[in-house]
């Protein structure tokens, strides 16, 4: 299987059959059409989702549900992916899927056993 230009797997390309053994020489030659490193939006939605995982106000405030987060700032929240976009779109018609990083957003363990 081939990447396409943004390191995916194309699915359209032939798969080696078993009787082929792809070997390390084969290994190297796919890593070398893999992209170096992520490109500025894609450093960005990894900043924003690692944001969302990781900030204890974050965590507080949004834990258990779905964040829509774009330059360290969330847009929309709720109880699944399509309600924290619809509410981030609501917020902010011009944001653009691509660019975002929408995240799962973990409970807070020490705010989920307080109570008992």
């Amino acid at each position: 299987m081939e990447p396409d230009h943004v390191g995916r797997i194309n699915s359209s390309a032939p798969l080696p059959s078993s009787s082929q053994p792809i070997g390390l020489e084969g290994l190297a030659n796919a890593a070398e059409q893999l992209p170096p490193t992520l490109n500025d939006r894609e450093w960005q939605i990894q900043d924003d989702y690692e944001w969302c995982l990781h900030d204890a106000e974050v965590r507080r405030a949004y834990g258990g549900k779905v964040v829509v987060a774009y330059h360290r700032r969330i847009w929309g929240a709720g109880h699944n992916h399509l309600a924290a976009w619809e509410e981030a779109h609501r917020q902010a018609p011009e944001l653009c899927k691509e660019n975002i990083a929408v995240v799962v957003v973990p409970l807070d363990w020490n705010e989920a056993n307080e109570g008992g």
